[in-house]
């Protein structure tokens, strides 16, 4: 039970650290990114060494990851504050606007997030050894990718932006 528990709020974790990391990437600011990044993960890397040292368990090394992006929050919360506006209203059009792009985009998502393990199942139902690690192999030649997106957020989603309608 723990370790679903854990996962789940891992996700909202990270979803809450989600909007500072686009504000931090908006405005190029390595330093919060850096600083609000570079804290809990030594953290992380700290209490996996002293813990799941004598105590090897998955829930525990959730745990642990789940205290460091607590950590990254509120790390994120104090160096966005500066540049947040409390209170503000948002556009009703604009927000339409962001729907609008929004919405065709989580089939795919969904599709992103489940691909694997439906290959995986589909596989070990129908398949043989060989072609469940040959999905395996896929996965890593993925990581390529994954960086590809990384780099997307850091260059490409700053530019697009900061443009205006006059662009």
């Amino acid at each position: 039970i723990a370790v679903p528990v854990l996962v789940l709020a891992t996700n909202w974790a990270q979803l809450r650290i989600a909007p500072y990391t686009s504000l931090f990437s908006i405005h190029r600011d390595v330093r919060a990114m850096f600083l609000s990044s570079i804290v809990p993960a030594a953290l992380r890397l700290l209490l996996t060494l002293l813990i799941c040292r004598g105590l090897p368990l998955a829930w525990v090394a959730l745990a642990i990851n789940l205290l460091g992006l607590v950590l990254q929050d509120v790390i994120s919360g104090v160096l966005a504050r500066s540049r947040l506006e409390r209170g503000a209203m948002t556009d009703p059009e604009v927000r339409r606007d962001v729907l609008r792009f929004v919405r065709p985009l989580v089939p795919g998502v969904l599709y992103f997030i489940f691909q694997g393990q439906i290959a995986i199942f589909l596989l070990t139902w129908a398949g043989e050894s060989a072609a469940i690690a040959e999905v395996g192999a896929l996965g890593r030649l993925q990581q390529a990718f994954l960086l590809l997106g990384a780099l997307n957020g850091f260059f490409i989603q700053p530019y697009f932006a900061r443009l205006t309608d006059g662009a």
